[in-house]
């Protein structure tokens, strides 16, 4: 009987696709996003809060998306730091930053609406679709434009 082909882990096809060196390097990646996800789930309402405004409304979100969004960041190269992983967290921020940087470049005018909806696309789950006023053909459309990139 022939011997099932053995497909790598979840862990090592994470260490393949993010380049790092070892398993317990993509271990230490996993824990620093876990430490930020909560990080961020505990300051987010007080954040918002400060600032006095109904939940789920579209200033809820405005503020959610320009105060919350950038601490998710910093403290993704904080906790990056203290587990010695910033470099690779920091080469992370950079690709974010020159994707939407490339948003606004005129050589890039035709890919602009693809790009823009690429990244609604990855903020809606993080905001939640309650956020905004979507009919599913709109929904259907954000996926099938996202796909290509």
């Amino acid at each position: 009987m022939p011997k099932p082909k053995s497909r790598p882990g979840f862990l090592q096809r994470l260490q393949t696709k993010w380049k790092l060196d070892s398993v317990f390097q993509v271990v230490l990646v996993l824990v620093v996003f876990a430490c930020t996800g909560f990080t961020i789930l505990f300051i987010k309402d007080p954040i918002l809060d400060f600032f006095g405004v109904e939940k789920g409304g579209f200033v809820n979100t405005l503020l959610y998306l320009l105060l919350v969004l950038p601490l998710y960041q910093i403290f993704l190269l904080v906790y990056g730091f203290l587990f010695g992983q910033f470099n690779f967290f920091w080469e992370k921020e950079k690709q974010i930053f020159r994707r939407i940087g490339s948003l606004f470049s005129k050589k890039n005018n035709q890919d602009i609406r693809l790009q823009f909806t690429a990244v609604f696309f990855v903020v809606l789950p993080v905001v939640g679709p309650e956020h905004f006023q979507l009919s599913s053909n709109e929904d259907l459309l954000l996926i099938i434009v996202v796909r290509p990139l």
